[in-house]
């Protein structure tokens, strides 16, 4: 009989704390998306804000509303419903030349345009370290969330940047054997490359790199070679 009373007050003691917490689950208050970006961005902001003193200090530029205001865009990464796990940040400075500077990323180019230096103005913040990354950077330090970003969410980039990935030679965001078939006419001569294929870097020290979007070997020439490269990237020869 003892044990049989005893079983009966423990299972009472499980079952009442079993409606304790699912009581407690019942009236908590989700946390709403919108609340963990506004505290996430509230830190980027603050690394930003650091990094325009060291562009200050570097650079010279003094980010005031009377002669550069500071160009804020983002786009948040969810990792889960509760998680954010890297943000994209478009941040430069206004007042840019109508110049068309660019530069590659993994296997993509992207061109900028009405933009001031010193970078391109794209950036990686990863939350949990709370570290800031230029997409130059990213690509070997938080390469994981720029592919992510490029391959995923390319089209949070503003107006101000056209991305194309390399090879793509008829600029439909895919590599086909069209375009190895391009390249090809282009280096036989029964056809010309695209105007939109040649594009410079200017913005680290006033010296011209060219970069080619049908130079997917990165050899910094535009030849058979890369049309071969396509065809062996087709077939997951590489």
């Amino acid at each position: 009989m003892k044990k049989i009373v005893s079983i009966i007050i423990i299972l009472s003691i499980l079952l009442f704390s079993y409606v304790i917490h699912v009581s407690a689950s019942d009236s908590a208050t989700p946390i709403e998306s919108s609340d963990i970006e506004s505290q996430v961005m509230s830190e980027a902001e603050k690394a930003f804000d650091e990094l325009s003193l060291k562009y200050q200090q570097e650079y010279g530029y003094e980010f005031n509303d009377e002669y550069f205001i500071a160009i804020w865009d983002y786009y948040c990464h969810f990792y889960d419903e509760s998680t954010i796990d890297y943000v994209y940040v478009q941040w430069h400075t206004n007042g840019g030349s109508d110049a068309v500077v660019g530069d590659r990323f993994l296997n993509y180019c992207i061109k900028a345009s009405q933009i001031s230096r010193p970078t391109i103005g794209l950036y990686i913040y990863e939350v949990k370290s709370k570290k800031i990354y230029t997409f130059e950077q990213a690509e070997s330090q938080a390469e994981f969330y720029l592919r992510d970003f490029l391959d995923n969410h390319k089209n949070e980039l503003s107006p101000h940047y056209q991305v194309y990935k390399s090879g793509d030679m008829n600029f439909d965001d895919a590599i086909t054997v069209l375009d190895a078939t391009l390249i090809q006419r282009a280096v036989a001569k029964t056809d010309d490359y695209s105007q939109y294929d040649l594009f410079t870097d200017v913005y680290y020290t006033g010296v011209s790199k060219i970069y080619f979007i049908s130079d997917i070997n990165y050899d910094g020439k535009r030849d058979i070679l890369d049309a071969t490269a396509i065809q062996r990237q087709l077939a997951k020869l590489e």
